[in-house]
C-alpha cells in the first residue's frame, strides 16, 4: 500500500500506550502526522478547533479512542461527537482499549461513525487494515 493518510489522533490517558502506539504508527510510514490527546476533554477541544475551520487542511482521518480515561471517558467523547452531527463523520473512529467486555464492543457498534474495536496494543497489521478501510471508504473514487 503506497498511499498515506494525513493525520491520526491518539486519545489515551496512558503515556506509555500513546508512546508505543505513536511508534507503531510512525514505523509503518502509512500516516504523515500523529497527534496525541491525553484525555477525552483534550481530544474534544482539538477536534472542535479543527472542525470549526471548514478549510483546515488537517483533520484526523482516523481517531484511536480509549474508553477508560479520567475527566471525559471514551463514551462521553462518542456522545459529544454524536451531538456535533456531520463533523463526526469526517473521521473514522476506532476504539482502542484494554477492555475485552463484549458489552463495550456492542455499545461501540451503536455509534455509526465507529468503524472498529481493537484491543491494545495497536499492531502494524491492524493499522494497515484500518488505513486500507479508510482509503476504500473515503477515497474510493480517487
Amino acid at each position: 500500500m503506497g498511499t498515506k493518510i494525513d493525520h491520526v489522533l491518539l486519545v489515551d490517558d496512558d503515556f506509555d500506550d500513546n508512546y508505543i502506539h505513536k511508534m507503531v504508527i510512525s514505523s509503518t510510514g502509512l500516516v504523515k502526522e500523529v497527534a496525541l490527546a491525553k484525555d477525552g476533554s483534550e481530544a474534544l477541544q482539538v477536534l472542535e478547533e479543527l472542525w470549526q475551520k471548514p478549510h483546515e487542511p488537517i483533520r484526523p482521518n482516523i481517531i484511536f479512542l480509549d474508553i477508560n480515561m479520567p475527566k471525559v471517558n471514551g463514551w462521553e467523547v462518542l456522545n459529544a461527537l454524536s451531538e456535533m452531527g456531520e463533523a463526526a463523520y469526517r473521521s473514522m473512529v476506532v476504539m482502542l482499549s484494554t477492555s475485552q467486555n463484549p458489552a463495550d464492543q456492542q455499545k461501540a457498534k451503536t455509534y455509526p461513525f465507529v468503524h472498529g474495536y481493537l484491543n491494545k496494543p495497536l499492531t502494524e497489521e491492524a493499522l494497515a487494515e484500518i488505513v486500507q478501510a479508510y482509503l476504500e471508504k473515503y477515497h474510493a473514487d480517487t
